[in-house]
């Protein structure tokens, strides 16, 4: 395969929202799920603070797709386990413009120039695929510009409601009511010796998962039916990643409702990992970044950088790309379930009706961002 004379990068923030006829296609792939799979086993094994928008990485995956050779496109569908993730992407994208109350855009940029030449008669259906994404999805740029950098930070900016600044340094919401906080216990980093922290008490009757492997989660509703915070932790105080997988949100979506305690500590956490390219080669995702994208095959993906932030305290949770989410007590009940968060957990901002994974936090120490 020859170099690739050029480059092209491909950044992308989300807007999520539930349609109809998208429903059985996003539920009948398993993609975006087993990328978050691949986030909690990957991205979060150096045990610190770390949230990852899994629906970013996902999108960007797929644009890589639409626009890739038949390698690339091969390599994708194995890491993904799909075998059409084209479809899920344009479902989501699809959907993403029917629910406005979600704060975001997807955006990507590309090198001015790069996908002016296209042999139409060896690449035709390749050359339509581009063609259609940078038409909806796409503005041209040039990134030789010093503008350029400036130009994209602010546009993130504006679409995450100013949560995002500055996602390149370089180039080629609140709840309904406030929740009692209090001082609780902790055993950050999953040591022994426990710290005090601020610890946010909610009641409310709500989906509740007792899994047979030591799974167990809860589902805290928000002002916005379509979004849930699903937050997962092992029964024995163990380590949670090696044993949460997608069965377990599928799962927790269909849980019995039980009047429950949550006793979850205040956290704000900032992405660490800027560049996902590494994480992305682990899952198999190789030829991207070596060359084999666009109608001659002559780009690659020169960058992945990811931001994403997400925090909860007394006043709501916020995470760019989601706003107006809220938690809703209801009239006091006995309590048939504690649910305390006092180790290392993991919480994801999970598409209700599509049982979709969007923001994904693992939470070590809240002290920490």
């Amino acid at each position: 395969m020859s170099r690739p004379a050029s480059t092209v990068l491909l950044l992308l923030l989300p807007l999520l929202a539930a349609g109809n006829r998208q429903r059985q296609i996003i539920a009948d792939n398993p993609a975006l799920h087993r990328l978050n799979d691949r986030v909690i086993l990957e991205a979060f094994s150096r045990g610190d603070n770390e949230v990852v928008c899994t629906y970013c990485l996902f999108q960007v995956v797929s644009a890589a797709y639409q626009i890739g050779n038949d390698l690339i496109q091969r390599e994708i569908r194995d890491a993904l386990g799909s075998r059409d993730p084209k479809a899920l992407s344009e479902a989501l994208l699809d959907a993403a413009d029917l629910l406005p109350t979600l704060n975001g855009t997807l955006t990507g940029y590309y090198q001015t120039g790069a996908f002016d030449q296209c042999p139409v008669r060896t690449k035709r259906d390749q050359c339509a695929s581009i063609a259609a994404l940078l038409r909806n999805r796409a503005e041209p740029v040039n990134f030789r510009d010093p503008r350029t950098k400036d130009r994209i930070n602010a546009d993130v900016e504006r679409a995450t409601a100013g949560k995002i600044r500055d996602l390149f340094a370089s180039l080629p919401d609140k709840w309904v009511t406030r929740l009692t906080a209090v001082d609780d216990k902790f055993a950050a980093d999953g040591r022994r010796n426990t710290i005090t922290v601020p610890t946010l008490i909610n009641e409310d009757r709500m989906p509740f998962l007792d899994a047979d492997d030591g799974v167990q989660g809860v589902s805290m509703p928000y002002e916005d039916p379509a979004i849930r915070l699903y937050c997962f932790k092992a029964k024995d105080g163990g380590d949670i990643r090696p044993l949460l997988y997608r069965r377990h949100y599928l799962e927790l979506a269909k849980a019995p409702v039980r009047y429950t305690q949550v006793r979850m500590p205040k956290f704000d956490l900032v992405s660490k990992l800027d560049s996902y390219v590494q994480f992305m080669e682990l899952m198999g995702l190789r030829e991207m970044f070596q060359g084999g994208l666009g109608p001659q095959d002559t780009l690659k993906v020169d960058q992945l950088v990811h931001k994403a932030v997400i925090q909860a305290d007394e006043h709501g949770t916020s995470a760019a790309g989601a706003a107006g989410v809220s938690f809703i007590p209801l009239s006091a009940m006995p309590v048939e379930v504690m649910m305390r968060f006092d180790r290392p957990f993991i919480c994801s901002l999970v598409h209700e009706e599509l049982t979709q994974p969007l923001f994904t936090a693992y939470i070590a120490d809240p002290r920490r961002q």
